[in-house]
């Protein structure tokens, strides 16, 4: 499987333009500037971020000298130690705040849990077998863990979101997801389409797959904009939420659907809580090797920044 997704990501990379394009924020009042260079290349919803440290955690594909897909982790001065190989699987790795873990959904049949050292704590099995494309998994405000499974609802596949319950150890559905017109007559498959899963502070779930991103409250689901793609990016990328605007590296959506950013920039995005945004930078698009992350943040940062809720009720 390993060479099969590396060549995939390889031609990823060779369809990308040849004249490098440099990652540029276009919100105003925010820069850029590189965090660490000499990164191979970031696997799809593999970059997080722990908030306490600002140290970024990023599963990358292997050195010439490597046998295997790594956990890597840049520590905010640059500086990238290399922790462990990771079972190369198509996945999703999450930071949980809370416990102070990592989880990867992209095991055998499992969801890891493991500590900031890559030891494995715990084993959870997928809540589907197939899973949704990306096992998509994120820690929600309640502390737990969720994912998204498919259902079939009036004839019509559905995602359904479902909560892990660690004791007696099963995944329990949470809301079937009745998706907004026009989405709601399209048919998705979802088990075939890459989805990414998040939550902001509130509660409040959004899922995002090629084409659409969707916010889902206790008032029901609404189509927050198109996910557009951007180039050869034909898969989604994570979703995550700052100041009450969405962010994708795939077509750079924010909230009013104005692009946030621009440049050949990788499906790998992770947001702390400071609102800094980190991206892997192409580079030369004909390697799988030298890859850089940029931290793009705000010119003026306001001295109290502590939570979501914070954040966002500084700037509304």
């Amino acid at each position: 499987m390993r060479q099969v997704l590396t060549a995939s990501l390889l031609a990823c990379a060779l369809l990308a333009s040849a004249v490098h394009a440099a990652v540029t924020p276009l919100a105003p009042g925010w820069t850029a500037h590189t965090v660490a260079t000499g990164i191979p290349f970031p696997l799809d919803n593999a970059l997080v971020v722990d908030p306490a440290t600002h140290d970024l955690y990023a599963i990358t594909l292997p050195r010439p000298t490597e046998t295997s897909v790594m956990l890597r982790r840049i520590a905010p001065d640059g500086v990238v130690t290399t922790l462990a190989p990771v079972t190369f699987g198509e996945g999703t790795l999450k930071f949980d705040p809370f416990a102070h873990v990592l989880y990867w959904s992209g095991g055998d049949h499992v969801i890891e849990q493991r500590d900031l050292a890559w030891n494995l704590l715990a084993t959870i099995p997928w809540p589907s077998d197939p899973p949704i494309s990306g096992v998509p998994i994120a820690v929600g405000p309640d502390h737990q863990l969720h994912s998204l499974i498919q259902v079939t609802v009036g004839g019509l596949p559905v995602p359904r979101i479902v909560r892990y319950d660690p004791s007696p150890g099963v995944w329990t559905p949470e809301t079937d997801v009745a998706m907004p017109p026009p989405l709601d007559q399209l048919g998705i498959d979802f088990s075939q389409s890459p989805v990414s899963l998040q939550f902001d502070d509130a509660g409040r779930a959004f899922i995002s797959a090629v084409g659409f991103i969707v916010r889902v409250d206790g008032s029901g689901s609404t189509q927050l904009g198109q996910q557009l793609l951007k180039g050869d990016l034909a898969v989604a990328a994570s979703l995550a939420i700052s100041l009450g605007a969405l962010y994708d590296p795939s077509g750079g959506f924010q909230g009013g659907g104005a692009p946030f950013v621009s440049g050949n920039y990788l499906g790998a995005i992770a947001i702390s809580p400071d609102a800094s945004v980190y991206v892997f930078d192409r580079g030369d698009p004909t390697t799988e090797q030298d890859k850089s992350i940029v931290v793009l943040s705000q010119q003026a940062v306001p001295a109290r920044r502590t939570t979501w809720s914070a954040v966002k009720a500084l700037y509304h």
